[in-house]
């Protein structure tokens, strides 16, 4: 197993202390950006323009400069679907990925922080050894370097929300990294994460998608 340096212990632990409880006082912007996307679901049945539609609030609102959508295959794959943000050598390799089920589920090969049912921190320390998926990053000779910090969000880090459908079957994740101030984003924006891949679960269930 591999072994990180002591500054990643204190990280996980801050990570779970800032994100366990919910604020009282969710931003209006989050709220009134949502509703407007809820109200782009109603006139379409186009799935791919929901998730673009998805990637691109995110990309503009929640203040990250990388934005990934995910979404369950007909054959039970998982593939990104959205990709904003990434360089083409990037988009490249992001796009030849694949992921079964057994994957997305939390392993020791991918031992992120849960922040609650519907999301997850996963950080650099915590990269497979065999980095197959360094090709997937835009910067990947940044993943050498050492965390310095609790609140910067470096290359290598990244937040999942997860989009379910009826009895919690996982239809896809929207993924997101380097935001724009560098720093691990508010409760506030990752509730609103979830609340926005939540209503994704709930479109996708109504549209018939990943049956």
């Amino acid at each position: 197993m591999q072994q990180h340096p002591a500054i990643y212990e204190e990280l996980k632990s801050a990570i779970r202390e800032k994100y366990s409880s919910t604020s009282q006082n969710e931003s209006e912007m989050i709220v009134d950006a949502i509703r407007m996307f809820n109200d782009e679901l109603l006139e379409t049945r186009d799935v791919d323009r929901i998730l673009r539609e998805a990637g691109e609030l995110v990309f503009s609102l929640f203040g990250f400069k990388e934005v990934l959508i995910g979404l369950r295959e007909a054959n039970g794959l998982f593939r990104y679907r959205v990709i904003l943000g990434h360089s083409k050598k990037a988009e490249e390799a992001i796009k030849e990925a694949e992921y079964r089920i057994e994957e997305m589920a939390r392993s020791e090969d991918y031992p992120c922080v849960t922040v609650s049912n519907l999301s997850e921190f996963c950080f650099k320390e915590d990269l497979p050894e065999d980095q197959k998926e360094v090709k997937q990053f835009n910067r990947p000779s940044d993943l050498s370097k050492e965390r310095t910090n609790l609140e910067d969000m470096i290359e290598g880090d990244y937040l999942d929300a997860f989009i379910y459908g009826p009895e919690d079957r996982m239809l896809g994740w929207i993924e997101v990294s380097y935001p724009s101030n560098g720093k691990f984003p508010s409760r506030e924006t990752v509730r609103g994460l979830e609340l926005l891949a939540s209503m994704l679960g709930v479109a996708l269930t109504y549209l018939g998608t990943n049956k």
